[in-house]
């Protein structure tokens, strides 16, 4: 019984290690995006990232997220929530025609803001992955 309670220990422990280590890289992950999309952001990344080992669809939590928190936001807010999926997943097929029409009705502002994506404070951490697919997407918003 002592060595069960030991593994328990040792598993729980880990768990709480990953847990926190990953909590802290979503924080970071976050952080130079507008304060008012950080949950929806993380939480979107997390689909993104499970669904790496899952297989599921992240595309239904990008989407309801936007429709559940993101859609009443303030313009800047909901042009950080489309900057920060777009660089983290390369969007094709059905990813793209959903992520499209959730843009929708913003898509002039998120092609100046695409544009101009020097001026962002997130360009600073961007990876050349990141910026080769804002250089792909940033002619199709007009």
């Amino acid at each position: 019984m002592n060595m069960i309670k030991k593994i328990l220990l040792l598993v729980l422990s880990t768990t709480l290690l990953v847990g926190s280590i990953g909590y802290g890289y979503l924080h970071n992950l976050v952080t130079p995006y507008a304060q008012g999309v950080h949950q929806s952001i993380k939480a979107t990344y997390i689909a993104m990232f499970s669904s790496e080992f899952t297989g599921a669809y992240w595309e239904n939590k990008m989407l309801d997220e936007y429709n559940s928190h993101v859609k009443y936001k303030p313009v800047a807010e909901r042009l950080d929530y489309f900057l920060a999926v777009l660089i983290k997943e390369d969007l094709d097929t059905s990813k793209a025609t959903f992520f499209v029409g959730m843009v929708g009705d913003d898509s002039s502002e998120f092609g100046v803001l695409l544009r101009n994506i020097k001026a962002h404070p997130v360009y600073s951490s961007l990876n050349a992955k990141s910026i080769e697919r804002i250089e792909v997407w940033k002619n199709n918003f007009k």
